[in-house]
């Protein structure tokens, strides 16, 4: 005869049955960690960028003090609500990309071969004024894309603009992408509209084509923005941990460290800067020349101040003279000196000296202590450009112009 359970038999069952649905529950209910702000302390373990600051005996200033702003920014990792969020493994790590018109750039060497289906986009003849855009685009084949960038669509990226991250957005479908944008008379495609401007059908396909062969080609991830997420620049894929990010703030440049710079620029550009005056047609009766040296200096000054990252309160940015401009015209020299602050005193920084205007801001992407630069050109047709310190390109997000600017 089988003997028969009683209820207290049955409770080790129940309590090895209901231990794992418990522990779900536990972690379904843990508390979600919240996104850092610029000004989270950082942690007591975050690594200083490796600096070396030289003590200069100079008082106290508003660029050193701390006015309640300085606290450094955060340097642990993003996290994401686990419950809104589920990424795979298989996302590949996007370290640093550009957006551009709503989608990311994951490469700027795509091939033909890694695209598949029609192609699509808009061709057409010049207009007035002979400036013509057009693109062309196609479906990435997943197959035939580098390893690299599979899984990237459906993957979450962190979303940066001009002063720190701004958002956090899906990655939604991979596109080849191939744009012209200049006067047609300085390309390879020759394209001849009809006597009335128009292009028949088959002329725009064989355009398209065109286009997509002999243009630089863009692989991309249309990017899912949040509608209140205005004012992308880059984006990191969220599951590495935050750049660092030092942004341009109001500041105050003391008047020792003004002068001091003022009288540096003068020394290297002011001989220079007569000759240039000396080439100067005479100005017609009621129109005013070129400034002398002093009026030049002192309304052409810039200074930039940039806080936040971790083990180093500000960088410094100041400037005297024009940036080259592209016609020749105007004096188009310039001098520049990028400073770092930290709390022991000032290291000048001579290998960005090439830089001309003030940046965007200053980055250390992959928190290894070497600063970058992020610059913005309103005349490269408000584009963005990612600098090493001896200026050279990393990334960006502009596309070559064809035609000339003057």
């Amino acid at each position: 005869m089988t003997p028969s359970r009683t209820s207290s038999d049955w409770i080790p069952y129940a309590v090895a049955m209901l231990g794992p649905l418990a522990l779900c529950a536990a972690q379904l209910m843990r508390p979600v960690e919240l996104l850092p702000t610029p000004h989270d302390p950082a942690p007591a373990d975050c690594p200083a960028l490796p600096v070396s600051p030289v003590p200069v005996a100079e008082s106290q200033d508003p660029d050193d003090g701390d006015d309640g702003c300085g606290t450094e920014l955060a340097c642990h990792p993003d996290r994401l609500d686990p419950h809104e969020v589920e990424q795979s493994d298989e996302a590949p790590a996007i370290n640093f990309a550009f957006v551009k018109d709503g989608h990311l750039i994951l490469s700027q060497a795509a091939a033909t071969s890694w695209g598949r289906g029609p192609l699509r986009g808009r061709v057409g003849p010049p207009s007035r004024d002979l400036h013509t855009y057009m693109y062309a685009e196609q479906d990435a084949d997943l197959s035939a894309i580098p390893e690299e960038f599979r899984g990237a669509d459906g993957s979450i990226v962190d979303v940066y603009g001009d002063h720190g991250k701004i958002c956090e957005a899906r990655l939604g479908a991979l596109t080849i992408v191939a744009e012209f944008d200049g006067m047609p008379f300085f390309s390879e495609h020759g394209f001849v509209p009809h006597d009335d401007g128009t292009l028949d059908h088959e002329q725009g396909e064989a355009l398209r084509a065109s286009v997509f062969e002999r243009e630089d080609r863009w692989l991309t991830a249309q990017l899912e923005l949040p509608a209140s997420c205005d004012g992308a620049v880059f984006a990191r894929s969220a599951s590495l941990p935050a750049p660092l990010m030092w942004a341009s703030e109001v500041g105050v440049t003391s008047k020792k460290r003004r002068e001091d710079f003022l009288s540096d620029a003068e020394a290297r550009l002011r001989d220079e800067y007569e000759r240039y005056l000396d080439t100067q047609t005479v100005p017609a009766p009621g129109l005013d020349g070129p400034p002398d040296w002093d009026t030049f200096a002192r309304s052409s000054y810039q200074r930039r101040v940039y806080r936040g990252g971790a083990g180093l309160k500000r960088v410094l940015f100041q400037s005297v003279g024009e940036v080259p401009q592209s016609c020749g015209d105007g004096f188009g020299e310039s001098h520049s000196k990028t400073t770092l602050l930290r709390a022991g005193g000032l290291e000048p920084l001579p290998t960005m000296d090439w830089l001309t205007t003030p940046p965007v801001a200053f980055l250390d992407v992959d928190r290894d202590g070497r600063l970058e630069t992020l610059i913005y050109d309103i005349d490269d047709r408000d584009s963005y450009t990612l600098l090493d310190v001896a200026g050279e390109s990393i990334a960006t997000n502009a596309r070559p112009f064809y035609g000339c600017r003057c």
